[in-house]
């Protein structure tokens, strides 16, 4: 008998694609969840992005969030962070 999960579940693209589950119920805690996942120190600052009606949009709040989105993460940095944004918004559809 499989146990019932609690959380809502999130892909996050981040390099690679990893499946995250979380009870956050505020921005910060989901934030800390997510930098967790993926292993970044939680002073790193990130930017989070998700794809609607195939336009990139920053994902700043829970009310933004929806179970199964796709979150696409961004460390700034000048050159990197320009290239990474480029690819997702026109290679991926």
């Amino acid at each position: 008998m499989k146990k019932e999960e609690k959380g809502s579940i999130y892909q996050i693209a981040y390099g690679e694609l990893f499946k995250l589950r979380t009870t956050a119920q505020t921005f910060p805690e989901f934030e800390n969840d997510l930098k967790s996942k993926i292993k970044v120190d939680k002073d790193t600052e990130i930017i989070l992005h998700y794809k609607e009606n195939d336009n990139l949009y920053i994902l700043n709040d829970m009310d933004e969030l929806e179970k199964g989105m796709t979150i696409i993460v961004s460390i700034p940095q000048p050159v990197q962070s320009l290239i990474y944004f480029i690819f997702f918004f026109f290679f991926t559809k």
